[in-house]
């Protein structure tokens, strides 16, 4: 046996997953960045991963994310829908031939706070893990499966109300302190190829005019002088562009229609990010008025 206790991700998952074409693990909770961010490490890594407190709820964009991996072929994601709930941690690289197969077991979860960022330690073994695998198997679901009734899905503001009200593990229910190993909340120029390519973008372009047109209303409404509201208007539409950016990064995806209530969900999870809060605040905190002003422009749609 031997015990891992520093830099986790390397002396663990990169040092194993050269040498091995299969992974599979189970763990409290996990991220679909996470799982991602090793196979992007690791494409020829096949995972096969079992959330043991799914019953407890599963975030949608990562159950989106799970599918995701499951559907290309990446790997498989199982939920645990039946009690016992599982806690174990245990990780087993392998290739089919029992007397190469190395596992690990201790404290760490499948998840960029686990293996990167928390204090953690995982002892080798050489053990059969067959059993427990099995039974964890007897009590799982494919992600992609349409009989996950007992299973939570939930949105970014339950997902973010239970992660705060529960006082436990950091990376419990969702993986927003944890994704900050990967993804910081930027500050984008106009000159930016990302911010480009939205600002052109014709499935945004009437969005884009409109926002702006009834920005410079209401800065007309609230004193602005007669022939010069525009400034406002164009500084929102321009920051509202530079959100998206931001929201690609983290996501993995733009938004298909920007009149849909989920975007400014999935925006306000970008908010909780300390990185966010450090530019919106060097900013004059234009990033979060730009959110507020959308929301408000999003409602004023719904009235008409």
């Amino acid at each position: 046996m031997t015990l891992v206790y520093d830099d986790l991700y390397n002396n663990i998952i990169a040092k194993n997953a050269e040498k091995h074409s299969k992974l599979r693990v189970i763990t409290g909770y996990s991220s679909g960045n996470f799982v991602n961010h090793v196979l992007d490490d690791f494409p020829n890594l096949k995972i096969e991963m079992y959330v043991g407190m799914a019953l407890q709820g599963i975030s949608k964009r990562d159950h989106e994310l799970y599918r995701k991996i499951s559907d290309n072929g990446m790997g498989e994601i199982y939920y645990v829908d039946r009690l016992p709930m599982v806690h174990q941690k245990i990780l087993e690289f392998y290739d089919g031939q029992e007397a190469q197969n190395i596992g690990f077991v201790g404290s760490a979860n499948f998840s960029y706070s686990g293996f990167m960022k928390q204090r953690e330690v995982m002892a080798s073994t050489v053990e059969p893990l067959n059993d427990l695998f099995g039974y964890v198997k007897k009590q799982s679901g494919l992600c992609l499966s349409d009989g996950l009734q007992n299973v939570p899905f939930l949105t970014s503001k339950e997902n973010f109300k239970l992660y705060r009200n529960r006082g436990t593990e950091l990376n419990d229910i969702r993986d927003l302190d944890e994704s900050e190993g990967s993804y910081e909340f930027k500050h984008i120029t106009a000159k930016d190829p990302e911010y480009k390519m939205i600002d052109t973008d014709e499935r945004y372009k009437d969005f884009f005019e409109s926002f702006k047109q009834y920005e410079m209303r209401e800065s007309l409404k609230n004193g602005a002088q007669k022939g010069s509201p525009g400034g406002r208007a164009a500084s929102y539409r321009g920051f509202l562009i530079k959100i998206l950016v931001n929201y690609k990064r983290y996501f993995k995806e733009l938004p298909y229609d920007l009149k849909n209530s989920d975007v400014v969900e999935r925006m306000e999870m970008l908010t909780e990010f300390g990185s966010f809060k450090k530019v919106n605040t060097e900013k004059k905190h234009f990033y979060s008025a730009t959110i507020s002003a959308y929301k408000n422009y999003l409602h004023y749609l719904q009235t008409l």
